[in-house]
């Protein structure tokens, strides 16, 4: 059973779909958001693990999207180190 997407779909695969919202499973039970595609800290993000452990999910398919949208929204950027100013990675100090 294929689920309606959101508009604009950037890729589609046999069990997962690139869209404007984010990663989304075809048979409409899973919806990743585009926000939350990124690793954690270094880390898988969680519901990228629970989907791989999930019985039935296309491991390969659901890579290749999540490869997918990484190319399409870039990695959010990390907050500023304290001390230093935003973007420059140049220090500062308070007068």
């Amino acid at each position: 059973m294929v689920h309606d997407l959101t508009d604009h779909v950037h890729w589609q695969g046999r069990q997962w779909a690139v869209t404007e919202f984010g990663i989304e499973a075809l048979d409409g039970m899973y919806h990743v958001p585009s926000s939350e595609i990124w690793d954690d800290n270094g880390r898988p993000p969680g519901w990228l693990n629970s989907l791989h452990r999930r019985y039935g999910t296309d491991r390969d398919d659901l890579n290749a999207a999540v490869k997918v949208a990484r190319s399409i929204w870039s990695r959010p950027c990390a907050p500023p180190l304290e001390g230093t100013r935003a973007g420059t990675g140049a220090t500062w100090r308070q007068r």
